[in-house]
């Protein structure tokens, strides 16, 4: 099993390439006839996720477009000096924006990145922690290049996104024992959408990262219903690596800011999503957002849940990751959890422990539990990931739940012994369940309504983590609303074995069994409450 996964970051390990043989760099690309000048540029990065691989490390050096009908090559990251440190594993079947760049206006038909060497982690049973990691190697002498398709064009004064989704798991080669043969042909969908009058260049969700401060207006041009904004950091600096761009997130008087009450008034578990003026948002906060970039080059918050204010300074952070293990007491009851930290919001002030390990959760009595996004306050006409307003708390904790940890950490004083380092441990303040996406075969239809849309399934999930640490609650039981979008599937009735499914949703473990879309799912079991199901090509 684990053979098999090592091919996944290969793919995504390439050094940089430049179409150097008769092409040269330009700053003046061809250009559509009639149009001149400079557009502003929203590069989206991506990837279909694959089982057991817990992160994998790239930095991004270079980004280079080719323009349409000529050899000419345009630089496009913002800031060539700077590298952007890219965990490609936690960019789980959603889009994050790498780059915010304004460019000369024209057609570009290609695209290159500048990917150096990095590290692959991941899910190890035999291990304690079950975390090993692996240098990627490059395993192609061949640059790839990846067309552009529908084309980039361009326009003076305008903007435009540009989407590349890496399609990992058609891209390893393996020999006839399924082994991996470390060959990789490496494959992304690269594209350039239309904007349409509502979703403008496409509507993304799942974006989380470190709220910076606080605005009363800020939009660019084309629009006068901004209430206000809030700046966001989504790829923040890793070991010392440059982050991604700082965004500026619109409000319109639509989103739903679902933010921590403002003191006196004392955070509860469970919150619903009730709106709080922007006078009362706290900054250094960790953030999870969704919305669409419109036609103009504003970023349209559809929602965002802002979660407890953080202290860097006194080793209060968000900590970020899947559960590896959970700890119980004679009685039963979640007393703590083993996590992979997969990332921190912020960045610790000073390195004092490295990602990539095992940290340690204590759940006092006082922690409080929530979802992000959480559910609707009654009577609100938003739609929410948790439709069923499921509650979240310490016995629905289940190992392959990615969490955000907010609480002071420790860093262990000594190491035991030569190459052993202790965990970080973190005495929890707060435990929020987040979006997440997990792969699997589809197994079979248990309810569904005459939309064809609102029901019930079960996923075989191919994570070894699920499969280890709670099989007893296998399969996932997938619960679906009017408002789960289906993707390469027209609904419930259409959806098949093969290939598999990727769910996006909120994984929940219910104890007790629980009667949802009118079947009753057992008790001990895993309920995902489904925004996003896609029929994987």
């Amino acid at each position: 099993m684990a053979r098999r996964i090592l091919a996944f970051g290969l793919l995504l390990v390439l050094s940089f390439f430049a179409w150097g043989c008769g092409g040269s760099s330009s700053s003046a690309p061809s250009t559509p006839t009639g149009v001149s000048g400079t557009g502003t540029l929203y590069t989206f990065i991506g990837d279909t996720p694959i089982c057991d691989v817990l992160a994998l490390r790239v930095n991004i050096t270079q980004m280079v477009l080719g323009v349409a009908n000529s050899t000419n090559t345009v630089s496009v990251l913002s800031s060539l000096s700077t590298v952007i440190s890219v965990d490609l594993a936690s960019l789980r079947d959603t889009l994050v924006p790498l780059d915010i760049s304004s460019i000369d206006a024209g057609a570009y038909n290609r695209v290159s990145l500048g990917l150096s060497a990095g590290t692959m982690y991941l899910y190890d049973p035999t291990r304690n922690p079950p975390i090993t990691s692996m240098a990627a190697n490059v395993s192609t002498s061949t640059p790839p290049l990846f067309t552009i398709d529908p084309q980039l064009n361009l326009a003076s004064s305008g903007a435009s996104v540009l989407t590349m989704n890496f399609d990992l798991g058609h891209s390893i080669q393996v020999d006839s024992q399924g082994n991996v043969t470390g060959v990789v042909t490496p494959l992304a969908n690269v594209g350039a959408p239309a904007p349409s009058t509502t979703t403008g260049f496409g509507y993304f969700d799942g974006v989380e990262g470190f709220l910076q401060t606080v605005q009363a207006n800020s939009f660019t041009s084309g629009s006068s219903n901004f209430t206000g904004a809030v700046s966001v950091q989504s790829l923040p600096p890793t070991n010392g690596v440059g982050g991604g761009p700082t965004l500026t997130a619109n409000f319109t008087k639509n989103t739903a800011i679902c933010a921590q009450p403002v003191p006196p008034q004392l955070p509860v578990s469970n919150s619903v999503c009730t709106p709080q003026p922007l006078n009362t948002i706290l900054t250094n906060s960790y953030a999870l957002l969704d919305g669409f970039v419109d036609s103009d080059g504003n970023l349209q918050t559809n929602s965002i849940t802002i979660g407890p204010e953080e202290d860097p300074t006194n080793q209060q952070i968000a900590l970020i990751g899947p559960v590896l293990s959970v700890t119980k007491d004679s009685g039963g009851s979640v007393t703590g959890f083993m996590m992979f930290l997969r990332k921190t919001e912020p960045p610790p002030v000073v390195s004092a422990f490295s990602l990539d390990t095992a940290v340690d959760v204590s759940l006092p009595a006082s922690a409080i539990y929530n979802t992000y996004p959480p559910a609707p306050a009654p009577g609100s006409t938003n739609p929410s990931v948790n439709f069923a307003a499921l509650p979240f708390g310490a016995s629905a904790i289940a190992v392959g739940e990615d969490v955000v940890v907010h609480g002071v950490y420790t860093v262990p004083p000594t190491t035991p012994a030569p190459g052993v380092t202790p965990p970080v441990s973190v005495v929890a303040s707060e435990v929020d369940l987040k979006l997440q996406s997990h792969e699997g075969a589809f197994a079979s239809l248990l309810a569904v309504q005459t939309d064809d849309r609102t029901g019930v399934f079960t996923l075989s999930p191919c994570a070894t983590l699920l499969q280890q640490g709670d099989a007893p609650a296998l399969p996932i039981y997938v619960v679906t609303s009017s408002s789960t979008s289906y993707v390469n599937t027209t609904g419930l009735t259409s959806l098949r074995p093969q290939p598999n499914l990727l769910v996006q949703g909120l994984l929940f473990y219910e104890p007790v069994s629980i009667t949802l879309n009118g079947f009753t799912i057992p008790a001990g079991k895993l309920v995902m409450l489904a925004n996003r199901v896609t029929q994987l090509p």
